[in-house]
């Protein structure tokens, strides 16, 4: 059972399966099918893409004296320099813009969480 509600209680995986069942018309939940990994063509690309970087990691940590590395290259851009020289779209932003604390995505989420230290009346 996928389910992307975190975090995974016995409560949510039951109304997952629930949800999952009722769906499909299966009275027993025992009679789901198994979950099954099915390939994409982007998958293809991955496999290879890993494969690259395998390479190209072996021959750095072998090399006596490595160039510096940027990790540009999960974006497919060059590794070889910070990303900023390299694409003129490319921007580093340590901390996020006030438009985007007012509508975080998920993640973005945590940037508004306080630290129980520092809210009102912690000690």
């Amino acid at each position: 059972m996928r389910n992307n509600e975190l975090p995974l209680t016995p409560d949510r995986l039951y109304r997952s399966i629930e949800k999952a069942c009722k769906q499909r018309g299966i009275k027993d939940p025992r009679d789901l099918p198994n979950p099954s990994l099915e390939q994409t063509p982007l998958s293809k690309i991955l496999i290879r893409r890993a494969k690259d970087h395998a390479k190209r990691d072996k021959e750095r940590r072998l090399n006596p004296n490595p160039d510096a590395y940027y990790n540009g290259q999960l974006f497919n851009r060059h590794d070889t320099g910070p990303p900023e020289e390299n694409d003129p779209d490319w921007t580093v932003q340590v901390l996020p813009d006030q438009e985007y604390l007012e509508n975080p995505k998920l993640a973005g989420s945590a940037w508004l969480h306080k630290e129980r230290r520092h809210m009102e009346g912690a000690e």
